[in-house]
C-alpha cells in the first residue's frame, strides 16, 4: 500500500488520539491503527488493516492479543478516505469489515467534512461539521465534536 497523503495522517491522528484516549482511560480495551492487520480469512489468507480499530475487552478475553494477525475482529473500525478512493472501493470496505465481524464502520471523509457510520443491520448515518460523533453500544460515553476531527 502506497503511503497516505499527509492530511488523510492527521485526520487519522486526531481519530486515533480521541478513541485511544477514551479506551485507556475507561479501560474498555484496545485501540489498534494502521499498522494492524486482521485475518478476515485462511486459504487463501486475507489480511486487513483499518485506519484505526477499537477492539473491547470482550473481544480480547476470546482470542487475547495476537502475536500474529489478529483474527478476533475489532468491534469498530475507522476508515479514512483518500481523495482517490471511489465510492465503489468504500462501500467494499464496509461490506468486508461488517461481514467479518465488525460492529461498526466509521467511513471518515474529509473532502466532504462528514463521518458515515455504518451499522451491521444495514443502517448508515451521516454525521456533518456541526453534529456529535458519539459511540453509541460500542463506546459508551465517547462523544466528539464532528468539527474536530477536521479543524
Amino acid at each position: 500500500m502506497a503511503p497516505a497523503e499527509e492530511e488523510h495522517g492527521i485526520i487519522t491522528a486526531r481519530i486515533i488520539h480521541r478513541i485511544a484516549g477514551f479506551v485507556e482511560e475507561n479501560k474498555l480495551g484496545v485501540t489498534t491503527t494502521s499498522e494492524t492487520g486482521y485475518k478476515l480469512s485462511s486459504h487463501p489468507d486475507t489480511v486487513k488493516a483499518p485506519d484505526a480499530a477499537y477492539k473491547s475487552n470482550e473481544r480480547l478475553a476470546k482470542g487475547g492479543r495476537s502475536k500474529g494477525y489478529s483474527t478476533v475482529m475489532p468491534d469498530l473500525v475507522v476508515e479514512v478516505n483518500s481523495p482517490y478512493d471511489t465510492y465503489t472501493e468504500v462501500f467494499k470496505k464496509v461490506l468486508t469489515w461488517l461481514g467479518a465481524g465488525v460492529l461498526q464502520v466509521w467511513v471518515v471523509d474529509y473532502e466532504s467534512r462528514t463521518i458515515i457510520i455504518y451499522y451491521t443491520d444495514g443502517r448508515s448515518r451521516i454525521l456533518h461539521t456541526d453534529d456529535e460523533l458519539d459511540g453509541g453500544d460500542i463506546l459508551p460515553g465517547f462523544k466528539c465534536k464532528v468539527r474536530e476531527i477536521f479543524e
